[in-house]
């Protein structure tokens, strides 16, 4: 059996001080991460920077199929594209802002447990904020800028719950990370339910066609799915965590598009 040739001593010097750079580098990154002292303030900042850049990739993308189109987006398949870049914030808003996390701080890999919640969740919660006085906002000019002040609050208050929802998602103690999230939970339940509700008072639901009223039951459908899950089902059911934490977050997200384009392919 032949001997292996020993490896020179220079090339053993080049492989230590290779391992020795690299070891500092990720101990130096390390040391770089940051420690939040005001967590919710510095979610806040982070989310509102991460929304804007998932803003700027609509406009880029739309702008991009415009182009290509020539101006002329209302034929396929251009259409189509126009209305599926919408999923480009919902899908990759709670990805990202996750990874940023966990690059960049010393919250850890929990963070990204709800990525896929960080967008439909606190939407849920707050949206009815926006939908309070919609229907009186065409009435006159006060009610207009009542109408914009309450889609202003709307915003902010998306903000502030989802970074109650960060701090909730890396709570060291099980325990009280529970709680904090049933409570979460709970504020998204009742804000979904009142805007139904308010749908429903309106006579959007007596008003609307058999397609539409099959969207809304889809979609509630798959919301109080995805809160079972954050509830009871990732605890009593954790092989289940795939479904809970990712595929029904993501089929709440994209299923208004995809309503869109199946009715459209389908009028066509």
């Amino acid at each position: 059996m032949e001997r292996q040739a020993p490896v020179p001593r220079s090339e053993q010097q080049k492989a230590v001080q290779k391992a020795e750079s690299k070891a500092k580098r990720r101990a130096a990154h390390k040391a770089a991460r940051k420690n939040p002292k005001h967590p919710l303030a510095y979610f806040v900042k982070i989310e509102i920077g991460m929304a804007l850049l998932m803003l700027l990739a609509v406009v880029l993308l739309t702008v991009l199929i415009y182009l290509t189109a020539s101006g002329s987006v209302a034929r396929e398949p251009f259409a189509t594209l126009l209305d599926l870049s919408g999923l480009v914030p919902v899908l990759a808003f709670g990805v990202c802002l996750s990874a940023y996390l966990q690059r960049k701080t010393v919250l850890g890999r929990k963070v990204a447990d709800f990525q896929w919640m960080y967008y439909c969740v606190p939407l849920a919660a707050v949206q009815w904020l926006s939908r309070l006085f919609s229907a009186r906002a065409s009435s006159s000019a006060a009610w207009q800028v009542v109408h914009i002040l309450a889609c202003v609050l709307a915003v902010a208050a998306f903000f502030v719950y989802l970074a109650f929802f960060l701090r909730a998602a890396v709570e060291t103690d099980a325990q009280k990370r529970r709680k904090a999230l049933n409570i979460l939970f709970c504020i998204a339940l009742a804000g979904y339910c009142f805007s139904l509700l308010l749908t429903a008072l309106r006579g959007g639901f007596a008003n609307a066609s058999t397609y539409a009223l099959v969207q809304a039951a889809v979609q509630a459908v798959c919301f109080f799915a995805l809160l079972f899950g954050g509830f009871f089902g990732m605890y009593r059911l954790p092989k289940l965590k795939v479904l809970w934490l990712y595929i029904l977050p993501i089929l709440y997200c994209v299923l208004p598009s995809v309503f869109s384009v199946a009715k459209k392919w389908i009028a066509a």
